[in-house]
Parts: structure tokens; sequence; C-alpha cells
């Protein structure tokens, strides 16, 4: 009967954290959006892989309503080439975007996303360009500088997933509405890290940092959903894991801020033991032998 009572009880404190769970809006400047882009336009051979950067920063007035402007980035950082492409406005939970790059769009505007829905509903875009639809297909939260925000898994032709105050983790902020302002053509793009006021809040597991272009090898940003069962622990520093499933490849610790705390790369064990000079949360994201990957959240103590 105590038992009964002890899930019931965790039951609803978990419901409860989720309703009460306060919403991230999004920012409204001195916000940045890496995103590695691979253009295909002139060699499918050998692509050309650089950075791209949207920026967040001032506002604007359009029809009426204030936006804030959005400009993109292309090259070096010291000395980068820099384009006013189009503005962000949120309003009720929702994204919207209206683009500069194509002055035969000037001034129309699309939904860019909706954090207002539930799981089951369906985000209409611009019919006409990029996927005109997203079909929310579960709702979870992820810890992001310190706080829990709700992470949306989403069906646009591909699984992607849809974080508060950031967007595409997946893709990157832009990429399934066209034309996106992203002035290169015939490009597939991968979200790196996104910043807000020079502090990395998020970074893709799959980059090592936030100039990174190379992805790292058997991990995925996206958490398998047929993961390998595999035993945790973190005591008194130590890190413990072990698989009882298949052997384990790869290790990669990243703190809440992004940073990347630890990694190896060489693993080919079903156990592996790290002293960790941390205490806190950290995100494990373990590799296996088959290329499955399995993200833990633990509590180093």
């Amino acid at each position: 009967m105590k038992k009964l009572q002890l899930i019931i009880t965790l039951t609803l404190l978990l419901n409860l954290g989720m309703k009460s769970q306060t919403y991230v809006p999004f920012p409204t400047a001195n916000a940045s959006w890496n995103v590695r882009s691979i253009r295909y336009c002139d060699d499918l051979i050998h692509p050309d892989t650089s950075i791209i950067r949207y920026k967040l920063q001032g506002d604007t007035i359009i029809n009426s309503l204030q936006y804030h402007k959005l400009y993109l980035e292309l090259g070096d950082t010291l000395t980068p080439q820099i384009t006013f492409v189009g503005a962000l406005r949120e309003l009720n939970k929702k994204i919207y975007i209206t683009s500069f790059a194509f002055a035969a769009y000037l001034n129309q505007e699309w939904l860019l996303y909706d954090f207002s829905v539930q799981v089951g509903d369906t985000i209409k875009h611009d019919p006409n360009y990029g996927y005109p639809y997203t079909v929310i297909s579960d709702i979870d939260s992820v810890l992001i500088d310190g706080a829990f925000r709700k992470r949306y898994k989403v069906d646009r032709g591909f699984t992607d997933y849809i974080t508060e105050g950031i967007g595409s983790v997946t893709k990157g902020l832009l990429d399934h509405i066209t034309p996106i302002p992203t002035g290169i053509c015939g490009t597939s793009s991968d979200h790196i890290c996104f910043e807000e006021n020079g502090v990395v809040k998020y970074l893709n597991p799959a980059f090592s940092d936030c100039s990174s272009t190379q992805r790292i090898a058997g991990i995925n940003e996206i958490p398998s959903e047929k993961q390998p069962n595999i035993e945790i622990s973190a005591v008194d520093g130590v890190l413990s894991l072990h698989s009882t499933t298949q052997d384990i490849r790869s290790i990669k610790l990243v703190t809440p801020n992004g940073s990347v705390l630890f990694e190896d790369n060489s693993v080919k064990e079903n156990f592996y033991k790290k002293q960790l000079n941390y205490r806190g949360v950290l995100f494990c994201i373990i590799g296996f032998e088959n290329g499955e990957v399995s993200t833990e959240k633990i509590l180093v103590k």
C-alpha cells in the first residue's frame, strides 16, 4: 500500500512539474545560431562545407508590427560578410518570420514555430515552400542552462527536435521554411549551437564546439528510440558505465551549458570507469558498436 501511495505521489509531482514548467520565450536580441551548411550547387563530389551564423539584434517596424532584426554572417568572425535578411516576432507562443532576402517575398510573413501545440497537433506553414506542415509526435523536457525547457519531437518528412527559446536543434533555425535567408543554394544543414548574450546555451552533441564543421563519428543529436540496456552511476566523482547488450564505442560528457567536459572515441569494452573532477548535472552521450546512441542525464555526487 505504501509503495502504491509513493508511486501515485511521484506521478502527481511529475505531472505538476510539467504543468508548472515556465515557458521560455524566443530571444529578442543578442542571440546567435550557428549552422553547418553543406553546399552542393557547384560540386556534387566535393561539396563546400561552411558555417553560417544567424544574429538577432535590433528592432524594426513592419506593417505597424514590431519585429526583431535577423542578420546573416558568412566567412570568418573577424571580417564577416553581414547581410540583413529578415525579422522575427513572437505572439502567443508563435514565432513568425518575414524575409528581406528576396524582393518577391518582401513583407510576407510565415509561421516559423508554434510552442502552444500539443501532441498530435499539426502546424501548417506556407504550403508552397519547404515542408508545408509539422506534426507534433511527442513532447518532453530538456535541461538547458540549469532549467528545463519543453522539447517537441516533430515529423516534417524527417524527425526533428524543436526546443523552446531556440528552435530546431537538428537542422537549424530556418531550415524548414523557404525561401529562407541563407544566401546559399542547394544546401543541407545541421544545427551546431545556440548562444545568448555571449554564452553558449546549447551545443549539438554531434559537434565538439560552436566553430566545428566536422560531426563527431557515431554521435547523433537525436536520441535513439531503441536504446541498448545501460547501467550508469556517478558516485564520489567516479563515472561507471556498464552495457548489458553490446560494447561501448564512445563516451562524451557535456555540461548543461554545452561545454564538452570529456570525450573518448576509442572505447571497445562493455564496462567503462572514469574519475571526474566535476560535481553536478552532466549529459552522458554513449555510442555503441552497432551505431546506436544513448543520451543519459546523470548527477555526479
